[in-house]
């Protein structure tokens, strides 16, 4: 059975991520398991991968926004590769276990520049590779928007649904999107066709007492006493005391009474307009959290498997945007005192490491569990934490925080029975520790982002990292973006030693073509070894070293 991956709320985490035609990417993938390596020369493309997610994350239902706290990349036209007429592509699966079965959601989001902005221009939803819905902007006129949702009501993009479940969706059905995180199924009924299914849910002999005939009762119900003006007292009286039951006989009946109350309800609906058929919510339950006006209007039962794919797949993205912790590759300079604030909980050291003192403060008391390098499990406070590893690392014994009031807070490290600010010790220290706080501090089932963690350590210290990532938080995802030969080589010792499967790990080497980058994925074996060694993977000392073995060579045969 497939394990599914829940945040604290219960909603399932997408267990990998595509992106397609983003800045200088072509294609490429990103596990959302284990501790993920990405590396390659300057300028391969490593960090445009880790960007889309960013960007995804800071756009949580509001509107796309390519410069925000987490990343700044410019204007539309430079995050849509060259060449591949304007179209940048997000997608992201989720493993979805329930009960005895399971099935992989698969959602495609398809982005086009729009002025200086980025717009949703098309959306799929796959179940178990059979599509369940499609929708896009084609013959999408700013007519058309303005007539559907004319104040924005439904979010900032209308999309036509094209197909449900593979077959033609019904005409004048729309999706809306709230910037990247899919929103509601738009639809307008008309009195005649509102009317049919009403009777056609009814006399269905499967819906005798189905949630479908419960729902019609109760909203019926609650129609009559919102809207007690234009019904007489019969009928008032008649709408009060509707069941399932009551449904099935008053229609055999062929109540004129219940005729009556039907005809106005379906007046009053279709004279409203443009309604929500179904509407995702960030609670993850599908069908029981969806406004359904499907359940009066007896919506087809093929229309379901969309509405609960805009759950799943709404509830995914939050879930991923919301897991997402992120250090950036330019760490602060050390300080005596950093300053205080309030702190973006997807930055929580900063994108610089300028508020690890802050979060080690202000969560002085949380408890965090974690694995030592000797892969024994403890339960202390996090700066407890935090100083086991930087004692193991080399850069200090202990670390404490000291709150210097209006000042800020600074770091202090103990190193060799004497306790000292960051300036005294050295760059490493300040550089290392946000890295330790970011791991040590997330919450189960967060993603971890970090560039350059090896930024100023030792080679001997660039290793001893490669086993805090791997083995500090085994319930956290940690995507790394190095350039350090001695972390990777690290990383490559332990699963030779049997300490780490390589299925828990995955290494991908970014190279451009053409301006083109392609991240290929370095599959490790049981002894540590690659199955492949791609030009440029680390070879730079190999090189140096048989240019040595040469030039002795050469200068020993002199000699003779």
């Amino acid at each position: 059975m497939v394990q599914t991956f829940r945040n604290r709320s219960g909603i399932p985490l997408p267990s990998e991520w595509f992106v397609e035609n983003f800045k200088s990417l072509g294609r490429a993938s990103l596990p959302l398991r284990g501790l993920t390596v990405l590396t390659g020369v300057n300028s391969a493309g490593k960090s445009s991968l880790i960007q889309s997610l960013l960007l995804s994350a800071q756009s949580l239902g509001g509107e796309i926004t390519l410069n925000g706290p987490l990343a700044r990349l410019g204007e539309a036209n430079d995050v849509i590769r060259s060449g591949s007429d304007g179209i940048t592509v997000l997608s992201y699966s989720i493993d979805e276990a329930d009960g005895k079965e399971s099935h992989l959601w698969e959602f495609r989001i398809e982005l086009t520049a729009d002025k200086s902005s980025l717009r949703v221009s098309r959306f799929l939803i796959l179940k178990d590779s059979l599509p369940v819905l499609s929708a896009t902007t084609s013959r999408v006129t700013a007519e058309l928007r303005s007539e559907v949702n004319p104040n924005q009501e439904f979010g900032d993009t209308l999309l036509r649904v094209q197909t449900i479940n593979g077959k033609a969706a019904p005409a004048r059905t729309y999706l809306s999107f709230f910037g990247l995180l899919p929103g509601s199924i738009v639809a307008r009924k008309t009195r005649v066709s509102l009317l049919s299914d009403i009777h056609s849910t009814i006399k269905k002999r499967d819906n005798d007492y189905g949630e479908k005939m419960y729902s019609l009762a109760r909203e019926l119900r609650l129609w009559g006493r919102e809207h007690p003006e234009g019904l007489s007292e019969e009928e008032l009286d008649l709408v009060s005391r509707l069941s399932p039951r009551s449904l099935k006989t008053l229609t055999a009946a062929k109540s004129e009474v219940f005729g009556e109350v039907l005809a106005k309800f379906s007046d009053g609906v279709a004279a409203a307009g443009w309604q929500l058929v179904g509407r995702a919510f960030s609670s993850y339950s599908p069908l029981k959290n969806v406004e359904v006006f499907s359940s009066l209007t007896g919506l087809p039962s093929r229309l379901e498997p969309a509405l609960e794919g805009l759950v799943v797949g709404e509830s995914g993205l939050i879930a991923l945007d919301r897991a997402i912790r992120y250090l950036g590759p330019l760490r602060a300079e050390p300080k005596v005192v950093s300053l205080t604030g309030e702190r973006n909980p997807l930055l929580p050291v900063g994108a610089r490491g300028e508020s690890t003192a802050d979060l080690l403060e202000l969560q002085k008391n949380k408890v965090v569990t974690y694995w030592d390098w000797n892969h024994k499990l403890h339960s202390k406070k996090l700066i407890d934490a935090v100083s086991d590893w930087a004692n193991y690392l080399g850069v200090g014994n202990k670390v404490n925080v000291k709150d210097q009031g209006i000042l800020g807070r600074g770091l202090r490290l103990q190193v060799q029975g004497h306790e000292r600010n960051l300036t005294a010790i050295g760059v490493g220290a300040s550089q290392l520790l946000p890295v330790l706080a970011i791991v040590l501090s997330a919450d189960p089932g967060n993603i971890v982002c970090i560039e350059q963690p090896e930024l100023h350590l030792h080679p001997e210290v660039q290793s001893k990292l490669g086993d805090f990532l791997l083995f500090a938080r085994t319930d956290i995802s940690v995507i790394v973006e190095t350039h350090s030969e001695y972390l990777v080589t690290r990383i490559r010792r332990r699963v030779a030693e049997n300490d780490k499967p390589p299925a828990e790990v995955a290494v991908y080497f970014a190279e451009q073509t053409d301006g083109v980058t392609k991240f290929r994925k370095l599959n490790l074996n049981v002894y540590g070894d690659f199955d492949e060694w791609p030009k440029g993977f680390f070879d730079t000392q190999d090189e140096d070293g048989r240019a040595i073995v040469k030039a002795i060579a050469m200068q020993r045969s002199a000699l003779k």
